[in-house]
């Protein structure tokens, strides 16, 4: 099953956690079930903390397979 994150771009291992209020290495990211899933969410809360104002990216994978990398800069 694919699972996708919303990560930074400057940096791709810094993941949205799963309380959606900041991005970490270390903590247990927000997972979405699909790209669609990850786009709305990111476009929906892009004027808020802390999405607001960062470049970002949708990154996945599928048992250790990547997902196609898209770059969005809300």
């Amino acid at each position: 099953m694919t699972e996708f994150w919303i990560c930074r771009r400057d940096n791709p291992h810094f993941r949205l956690t799963r309380n959606g209020k900041d991005f970490s290495a270390i903590d247990a990211p927000m997972v979405f079930a699909s790209h669609d899933d990850a786009f709305d969410y990111m476009t929906q809360r892009n004027t808020q903390p802390p999405l607001e104002g960062v470049s970002l990216e949708i990154v996945g994978s599928d048992a250790g397979r990547p997902a196609p990398r898209r770059w969005y800069s809300i």
